[in-house]
C-alpha cells in the first residue's frame, strides 16, 4: 500500500475539505498607469525622452518584417523578495515556477491558448523571448538570482522605496543587463506595477505583490503568474488594450478596439457595442484585465512593439548582451528522509511545519492532504528548507501531511504523517481606517494631529513626508492612540499625512491623506531704547566699557550718542554686528571733527581715541547711502584703558626709510601724500591705489611715543584717502604710522597752531 492510500485509510473516519484559495482580489488592478503618469507629472525631462521612444518604436515597427529579423532574446531576471512575514518569503520553487510561465506566455506555448476555441487564437504570436533567472552578479559571480530580506515595514505601495535600500528594500542591479523584479506586500489593493521604458535606472524593474507570484501557493484568480507577464509587457512598452480609456488607442494596429477593461473570464467571444459598432473584444490578451486562466495571447502587433526595443539606441538593446545567464549552477543532490516533522502553531486557517534534513536532499514538497476533497495540496520547497506555514486551510477541518523528499537517482522518500485540526475562526471583526483626521495648531516648526480610533486597531503608525519627495517618515503608535504631535518640521513647507492602522486581522487600513503647509518663522524686531536721537541736540549718553543695541531703521535715520572721557584715558569706539553698510564719525564737545571710520560692507568699524583732557565725545551712526534695517540691531561698544597701545615696534626703532616689502609695491601710483604739512586743524592721507582693498590701521604718536589719534580705514581699491582732525592736538612733531596686512609706512608730521 503507497503512502497516499495509507492517508486515505487514517482519515476515513472524519470529514475533510482543502480550503479554496480566498479571493483577496476580486479584480486585477495595475498600478502601472498611474506610476506612469506621477513620473511624467514630475519629471519633464521622462515624458520627453518617452515621447521620443514612442515616435521611434512607430518608426521601427512600420519596418516590413521587423518580427522576424531579431534572433532569439535572452533576459536575465533577478528577484529581489522583501518580506515582513514567513508567508510573504516565498520558495526557490514557486520563483521558479514564475519563471517557466513567462517562458510558456512569451513563446506560444501555454495550455490556456493550446485549448482555445476563440476566433483570435490564429492571432497569438510567439513573441520569441526566453527568461531565466540570472546565474551571474553584476560583480561576475555566482548567484540563484534571488536575494531576500527581511523587513519590519508591513506594506510598501507604488512609491517605489521598495527599491531602494536606504529605504528599507533592496537596490536594484544595473538594468541595462537585467530585468528587475521585486516581491512584497504593496498594499493599497495593487498587485504589481511596471516601470515604462525611460525611467530611472536606479527604479527600473517591475513590482509584484507576493500573493500573485508564480503557480505554486499563488491566491485565485491571479494564481497562474500572468500578473508578471501583463507587467512585462509595460516594460516592453506595451499599455493596456483598452488604451487607458473607453474605446481608447493601445498604439496596436492588430488589437480590436475595446470599450474599457474586462474582469473575471467574460464569455467568448465577447461582443460590445459601446464604441459605435459590435466590436468582439479580445479579452484572452495578456494586456486586458482578465483573470490568469483566461489570459493568454499576444498578438503579431504587440510583438513588433516589445521586440522595437531591443534595436540598437532603444532602451532594452544594451540588454542582449547581458552575461546574466552565462552559467547554470547546477546544486550537488544526494538524498535522506525528513526527520523530526513536526507541526505547531496552529490557527483557523494555517499551521506552522518544522523538520530536520539531510543536505543530500535534492528537491522537497510539503503534501497536505484533505479526504473530503480527495485532493492533495502540493507546496514545492526550496532544496534546504527546514520549515513552512501554509496559509488559507479551512477552518475546524482535520488535515493530513508529510514531507516528500526527491533524491538525485529519482528516488522517493516520505516523512512520517501529521494529523492536524485547524482552529475554530474568530468572531468577525469589522474593522475600518481611522476617521476625521485632522490637522491643527501648526506652526512654523510643529503640527498637532487628532483622530478617531477604532477599537478592533491594534496598532497604528503616522506616515507623512515632504510635497514631491519620496522619502517617508514613520511614527509607530499603540492601538488606542488618537492625537500627536509633529515636531522639528521645516518651516513654509508642504507635508502629506495620513494614519496607517492594523487591524487584528492583520489588514492594513490607510486613512485620508491630509495635505498641509507650515507657518513662515516670526519676524523677530530688534527694541531700540536710544530713540529718539537723530540729531546731537538730542544725543543719549552712553557709557564706557559698555556694548548698546539700537537701529537705523531707515535711510533718514542717524544715532547720536555722546559719552565722558577722562584726561590720560586711551578709548577704542567699536562698531559691530552690522545688518547693513554701517559708517561711525566722532566730534568733541564743540561739535568739531575728530576722526571717522568709513569701512566698505558690514565690516567693522573702529576708532581709537585718546583723551588728552576730560571732554564730550560725540558719535554718530548713520547708513552708507541711506543704508538701514528696520529689524535688526547693531552693536555699539567703548572700551577705555590708562595705557594705550603700542604697536610691535616701538616708537624709537620706527625708521620712515624701512627697507619693507610693502602691498602697494602692485600699484602704478607708487607714491603716499599727506598735505597740508605743518597743519593746525585737518590732515589729508592719500595711499597708492592697489588691486584689492586692505584694512589699514592709522595711528599718531606724540614724541613720548603714546598713540594720541587712531582710525581703522578699509583702503586700496575702493577708497585710498583718509582724514585726520588734530586741531585739539598741541603744537609739535609727530610720528604718523600706516599699517596694512602686510606692510608699514612711518612719516613725520608737524602740527602748528
Amino acid at each position: 500500500m503507497n503512502k497516499f492510500a495509507a492517508l486515505i485509510g487514517l482519515l476515513l473516519c472524519f470529514p475533510l475539505s482543502i480550503q479554496a484559495q480566498t479571493q483577496i482580489f476580486e479584480n486585477r488592478n495595475c498600478a502601472s498607469q498611474d506610476v506612469l503618469e506621477k513620473q511624467n507629472a514630475n519629471s519633464p525631462e521622462i515624458l520627453k525622452l518617452r515621447e521620443l521612444i514612442n515616435v521611434r518604436t512607430q518608426e521601427i515597427t512600420q519596418r516590413p518584417g521587423v518580427t522576424s529579423l531579431r534572433s532569439a532574446i535572452n533576459i536575465p531576471v533577478v528577484v529581489h523578495l522583501v518580506y515582513n512575514a514567513a508567508a510573504e518569503n516565498l520558495t526557490d520553487a514557486q520563483i521558479q515556477s514564475q519563471i517557466d510561465v513567462l517562458n510558456e506566455d512569451f513563446n506560444k506555448q501555454s495550455k490556456e491558448l493550446a485549448t482555445s476555441t476563440s476566433i483570435y487564437k490564429n492571432s497569438a504570436a510567439n513573441v520569441g523571448i526566453t527568461f531565466c533567472l540570472a546565474s551571474v552578479d553584476p560583480k561576475g559571480k555566482f548567484t540563484k538570482g534571488i536575494e531576500r530580506k527581511q523587513s519590519t515595514r508591513s506594506t510598501w505601495g507604488t512609491s517605489d522605496i521598495v527599491k531602494f535600500s536606504s529605504l528599507g528594500g533592496l537596490d536594484a542591479w544595473e538594468s541595462k543587463n537585467y530585468l528587475n523584479v521585486w516581491i512584497c506586500n504593496i498594499g493599497g489593493g495593487s498587485i504589481g506595477y511596471s516601470q515604462f521604458p525611460g525611467g530611472s535606472p536606479n527604479s527600473d524593474g517591475i513590482v509584484i505583490d507576493y500573493r500573485f507570484f508564480g503557480r505554486i501557493g499563488s491566491l485565485k484568480p491571479f494564481d497562474k503568474g500572468r500578473t508578471l507577464t501583463h507587467e512585462i509587457g509595460h516594460w516592453l512598452n506595451l499599455i493596456h488594450i483598452w488604451g487607458d480609456s473607453q474605446c481608447g488607442d493601445d498604439r496596436v494596429d492588430d488589437t480590436p478596439t475595446h470599450h474599457n477593461a474586462n474582469y473575471g473570464c467574460p464569455s467568448v467571444p465577447f461582443v460590445s457595442n459601446s464604441c459605435g459598432s459590435a466590436i468582439t473584444e479580445m479579452t484572452m490578451n495578456f494586456m486586458d484585465y482578465v483573470n490568469d486562466a483566461c489570459m493568454y495571447l499576444f498578438t503579431e502587433g504587440q510583438k513588433a512593439r516589445m521586440l522595437a526595443l531591443f534595436e540598437p539606441n532603444m532602451p532594452r538593446h544594451d540588454i542582449l548582451n547581458s552575461l546574466g545567464c552565462s552559467f547554470v549552477v547546477q546544486p550537488v543532490v544526494n538524498c535522506t528522509a525528513a526527520k523530526n516533522f513536526t507541526v505547531s502553531t496552529i490557527t483557523e486557517n494555517a499551521a506552522s511545519f518544522d523538520w530536520k534534513i539531510d543536505s543530500t536532499t535534492t528537491q522537497q514538497k510539503l503534501i497536505i492532504t484533505d479526504n473530503a476533497q480527495s485532493s492533495q495540496q502540493i507546496i514545492d520547497l526550496g532544496i534546504g528548507a527546514n520549515s513552512f506555514i501554509p496559509i488559507n486551510l479551512k477552518s475546524q477541518t482535520k488535515y493530513a501531511a508529510y514531507i516528500s523528499s526527491v533524491c538525485k537517482t529519482g528516488e522517493i522518500l516520505n516523512s512520517d504523517v501529521l494529523i492536524f485540526t485547524t482552529f475554530a475562526p474568530p468572531p468577525k471583526i469589522i474593522c475600518v481606517s481611522a476617521k476625521n483626521t485632522t490637522i491643527t495648531n501648526f506652526t512654523e516648526n510643529s503640527a498637532n494631529m487628532n483622530w478617531l480610533v477604532n477599537t478592533t486597531t491594534t496598532d497604528q503608525q503616522i506616515v507623512f513626508f515632504e510635497e514631491n519627495k519620496s522619502s517617508q517618515t514613520l511614527i509607530p503608535l499603540d492601538g488606542n492612540a488618537n492625537s500627536y504631535s509633529l515636531q522639528n518640521l521645516k518651516s513654509q513647507t508642504t507635508y502629506h499625512v495620513f494614519i496607517s492602522s492594523t487591524c487584528k486581522s492583520s489588514l492594513v487600513l490607510n486613512s485620508d491623506e491630509i495635505v498641509f503647509t507650515t507657518l513662515a518663522p516670526p519676524v523677530i524686531r530688534c527694541s531700540d531704547a536710544y530713540e529718539n536721537n537723530n540729531s546731537r541736540a538730542q544725543s543719549k549718553q552712553i557709557s564706557s566699557n559698555a556694548t548698546i543695541n539700537a537701529v537705523i531703521s531707515d535711510a533718514t535715520d542717524r544715532d547720536w550718542f555722546y559719552f565722558k572721557t577722562q584726561a590720560g584715558t586711551h578709548y577704542t569706539i567699536k562698531l559691530s554686528n552690522l545688518p547693513a553698510d554701517y559708517d561711525l564719525k566722532i566730534f568733541n564737545a564743540k561739535g568739531k571733527f575728530i576722526s571717522s571710520s568709513e569701512n566698505d560692507g558690514t565690516w567693522d568699524e573702529n576708532i581709537s581715541y585718546n583723551a588728552l583732557k576730560s571732554d564730550s565725545i560725540f558719535i554718530v551712526v548713520y547708513g552708507y547711502n541711506g543704508n538701514s534695517d528696520s529689524t535688526n540691531c547693531y552693536s555699539l561698544g567703548i572700551k577705555s584703558s590708562f595705557e594705550a597701545s603700542l604697536f610691535s615696534n616701538s616708537v624709537s626703532n620706527l625708521s620712515t626709510n624701512q627697507n619693507l616689502k610693502r602691498a602697494y609695491q602692485h600699484s602704478s601710483a607708487n607714491t603716499f601724500s599727506l598735505f597740508p604739512n605743518p597743519t593746525s586743524d585737518i590732515l589729508n592721507i592719500v595711499t597708492p591705489q592697489t588691486d584689492s582693498d586692505y584694512d589699514s590701521a592709522i595711528n599718531l604718536f606724540d614724541a613720548t611715543g603714546k598713540i594720541v589719534l587712531s582710525k581703522s580705514v578699509k583702503m586700496g581699491v575702493t577708497k585710498n584717502s583718509a582724514e585726520l582732525s588734530v586741531s585739539d592736538l598741541p603744537s609739535g612733531l609727530y610720528l604718523l604710522q600706516i599699517n596694512n596686512e602686510s606692510a608699514q609706512n612711518i612719516f613725520k608730521v608737524m602740527i602748528a597752531h
